[in-house]
């Protein structure tokens, strides 16, 4: 699970829980946790630490073509939408 530092140092800051050492670190602030104690722990801090589960990767969609009428031509200047 990722743990994303609420806190915004700087130079970000270390957590260091057993023998493990957590690096928040700019841009991000965010730290790869596995061990259940640990993400036990910081989900105890809501106002430091958000845990936030892997997200899937969105699926590939491909482009649908309308039928019936052929596609819009647009000019140099002319905008989609």
């Amino acid at each position: 699970m990722r743990v994303v530092s609420l806190i915004k140092r700087a130079d970000g800051h270390v957590v260091k829980l057993g023998d493990v050492a957590y690096a928040f670190r700019p841009p991000t602030y965010a730290a790869e946790v596995e061990d259940p104690r640990h993400l036990a722990r910081f989900s105890e801090i809501p106002e430091g630490y958000v845990i936030q589960a892997h997200p899937e990767p969105p699926p590939i969609v491909a482009p649908v073509r309308r039928r019936g009428r052929p596609p819009k031509r647009l000019s140099d200047g002319d905008l989609a939408g």
